[in-house]
């Protein structure tokens, strides 16, 4: 009995945070194309056309049109960079998981954690 017990509290944990962290997430489909990118000493942005239906979690002008990559916090998002510029030379339509947003233009944009490139 104690062991259901338990298993259930696993069970309920396991739910409980997969849904906190899933909470804020969104994937942008991979149907875009990049038009601009802007690099920065800590950062880029993407913008893509055409641009989602709502501000994907932001507020701002471009919230619907641009990503944000951080490598200052993740030093990783460098390899998107790199990703994301292949796609850009290369014409290919790419999409994003987002989470979060980045002060930026004039309000704000989604942080990206994610890149697809389509065929």
């Amino acid at each position: 009995m104690k062991k259901m017990i338990l298993l259930f509290f696993v069970l309920l944990a396991v739910t409980f945070l997969s849904s906190t962290v899933m909470a804020g997430t969104i994937q942008i489909p991979t149907e875009k194309i990049i038009t601009e990118i802007h690099s920065y000493a800590n950062g880029a942005t993407l913008i893509y056309s055409p641009a989602s239906a709502d501000g994907n979690g932001c507020s701002g002008p471009l919230a619907s049109s641009a990503v944000h990559l951080d490598w200052s916090t993740d030093p990783n998002m460098k390899a998107f960079f790199a990703l994301a510029l292949t796609a850009y030379v290369e014409g290919k339509t790419v999409g994003f998981g987002v989470n979060g947003c980045a002060s930026g233009y004039g309000g704000e944009i989604p942080k990206a954690y994610r890149i697809d490139v389509a065929e």
